[in-house]
């Protein structure tokens, strides 16, 4: 089920005894001005939820955007009843780690592939994006001290096609600049 954003707890049981899976395309929720979708509680309830772009509604394919948009999105929610100062509310936030999984793992398992793709464990194919940071044409700005986990939330939120070299599926290289 994509988007899921005015499903009350009735729905979300029902949806969850069903094991429908929901794809969050926040990209497309604020385009069209159709709400904004609280994540957390359908990660919480147990729900599986990937990430999506769905752009009949947006206007980027890019899961980087989707990733970018879900951490607005997932901050916003905390907005409401104006708790912005909360340990509780800053707990609410999406982290980098959690979106990336929304973004890979997530979305395999929503739609049913979560067996062959999403992440890399032994047996499943491998579908990879390989990432320099530090290709001269990049608006990101990578410091020797940067940590490798550094460099990667710098990509999540900086980066973008400039970046990516190569392009994996199925372990075959199928985009090389």
């Amino acid at each position: 089920m994509a988007h899921c954003i005015h499903c009350g707890a009735m729905e979300r049981d029902l949806m969850k005894s069903r094991q429908c899976g929901v794809v969050h395309c926040p990209n497309s929720n604020f385009t069209l001005g159709s709400g904004i979708c609280n994540v957390r509680q359908w990660v919480e309830e147990g729900h599986t939820v990937g990430l999506g772009t769905d752009v009949a509604g947006g206007y980027s394919p890019s899961m980087l955007d989707a990733i970018r948009n879900a951490r607005i999105a997932s901050v916003a929610v905390t907005q409401v009843g104006g708790k912005q100062n909360s340990k509780v509310v800053q707990d609410l936030r999406l982290t980098y780690s959690q979106l990336f999984y929304l973004a890979t793992q997530g979305g395999a398992n929503t739609v049913g592939l979560g067996n062959t793709v999403g992440n890399f464990q032994l047996g499943k194919d491998l579908d990879a994006l390989i990432v320099d940071p530090t290709v001269t044409s990049s608006t990101m700005t990578v410091y020797e001290h940067d940590h490798l986990l550094d460099r990667f939330q710098k990509f999540l939120f900086l980066g973008d096609d400039r970046n990516i070299t190569s392009v994996l599926v199925k372990g075959k290289k199928c985009r090389t600049d």
